[in-house]
């Protein structure tokens, strides 16, 4: 694998994390 490869998905990980868990607290909340 490229290493901008490798950069791409650690980046867009990062993003969507956080993201992902901001939507799972908002369903959480009442």
């Amino acid at each position: 694998m490229e290493l901008s490869a490798v950069r791409r998905i650690f980046y867009v990980a990062l993003i969507s994390l956080p993201l992902f868990a901001a939507i799972h607290w908002a369903t959480l909340l009442p």
